[in-house]
């Protein structure tokens, strides 16, 4: 979905529908520094969904993510 995309520095899906982040959803996002999953309804982050990133300054996350 956003993959290549250098732009992005933050994925906030803190409170929302989100079930699942597909693979290489944000793959080679360069620039994502902060990820929030906090109080979401993710279950499911997919193969290499957020591989070849820069170092993840910040990760929030919930109980019960496949991976």
């Amino acid at each position: 979905a956003f993959k290549n995309n250098t732009n992005i520095t933050t994925l906030d899906a803190s409170n929302s529908n989100l079930i699942t982040i597909g693979n290489f959803a944000f793959n080679k996002t360069t620039s994502l520094t902060t990820v929030d999953l906090r109080n979401s309804k993710v279950t499911t982050i997919g193969n290499s969904a957020l591989s070849e990133t820069n170092i993840m300054k910040t990760i929030y996350h919930m109980y019960n993510i496949l991976v």
